[in-house]
């Protein structure tokens, strides 16, 4: 995890100091500072939920409609910004020009809740662009989405006549409007005067704030999606590295991902949340295995030949400030277990 430090330097281009928060001629006490400091970084704080980057060679290049990237996350939970609760997301997709052969190349975002997918159209290009690899072949496409908080989505980018995507990412974005009446977990600063009593009911809504912002934490640890229709495949029951399929157990050396659990536990507990979910199928049935340090953190077992999202929750330990993890995939020994993506975000709540 980052850490952010908070300087004078920053927060005065937040506007909260060092001389801005003067009024006649006195600043406010420490604890209005605090209760200003937390809902600045409240207020301007972006959440990270997907990022995916690969060479133009390596892009889906393929008439029709196809599916490329896969991935899941889940919304921050209950603030109400814009007056509303809900969150507000945007992704940004970048792709190379599709081409002569190309018909009416797009772009589009599909989300879902459990059945319920919606389409989301980010662009289009014309038809008949160069397909070189010079600067003005690329193109930036973006769109700001209003999701349910506190809800996990899943989401596949879908690209339509030789459209070539090359580059995503998916943040929460901050916040429009901030208004005490009406985000209640914001720190209402009218009360807090130099040398006024602290309310039992600020030092509250202060707790609350400092709950808001840990819970935010549930940012994405892995983040892993095949880049065309072909998926990753094993029918030998013993599992396999999803990048290398000669190795077949979780090694310190192998190609794998990792997650910096450190900080993220609370007082209670040094275990953080986290889900685990793959988008798989099988002919038969299968396995995926997330692995750490030779402990097994999630399995999830793969049927049937639908190809579906399945997900799992776990704990990594928020003492460590870093921990390595293998995705295996197996499938029964004569059916085969095709994955697709793969990943894991952190669940804290």
């Amino acid at each position: 995890m980052a850490e952010q430090r908070v300087d004078y330097g920053w927060l005065s281009r937040g506007g909260l100091e060092p001389d801005n928060e003067v009024r006649n001629g006195v600043q406010p006490g420490s604890a209005g500072r605090v209760y200003r400091f937390a809902n600045f970084l409240l207020s301007a704080r972006r959440k990270l939920l997907f990022s995916k980057s690969i060479r133009p060679s390596q892009a889906l290049n393929a008439s029709g409609t196809n599916t490329t990237w896969r991935f899941r996350f889940l919304t921050s939970p209950g603030e109400k910004f814009d007056l509303v609760d809900l969150a507000r997301v945007r992704f940004s997709v970048v792709c190379v020009a599709a081409g002569t052969g190309a018909t009416s190349p797009s772009v589009t975002v599909n989300l879902s809740i459990g059945s319920a997918p919606t389409d989301y159209t980010l662009g289009q290009m014309a038809n008949g662009l160069d397909a070189g690899t010079n600067p003005d072949d690329y193109h930036l496409f973006e769109r700001d989405i209003q999701l349910t908080r506190s809800t996990q989505y899943a989401v596949m980018v879908k690209v339509t006549g030789n459209m070539r995507p090359i580059s995503i990412s998916a943040y929460e974005l901050q916040p429009q409007l901030v208004d005490p009446d009406d985000a209640n977990f914001l720190v209402d600063t009218g009360d807090i005067g130099y040398r006024l009593p602290v309310l039992a009911e600020t030092q509250e809504q202060l707790v609350r704030a400092a709950d808001q912002l840990w819970t935010r934490q549930q940012t994405g640890v892995i983040d892993w999606s095949v880049n065309a229709a072909t998926a990753v495949s094993r029918v030998s029951t013993t599992a396999a590295n999803i990048f290398d399929q000669t190795v077949t157990a979780y090694s310190s050396t192998s190609a794998g991902f990792w997650a910096y659990p450190q900080y993220r536990h609370s007082l209670a507990s040094t275990s953080v949340g986290i889900e685990f979910y793959c988008y798989a199928s099988s002919t038969g049935t299968g396995t995926v295995t997330f692995v750490s340090s030779g402990t097994t953190l999630a399995t999830l077992s793969v049927s049937g030949v639908a190809t579906l999202w399945y997900t799992s929750s776990g704990n990594l330990n928020g003492e460590n400030s870093e921990q390595k993890i293998d995705i295996l995939v197996a499938g029964n020994g004569v059916a085969s277990c095709s994955l697709y993506a793969a990943g894991a975000f952190y669940l804290t709540t």
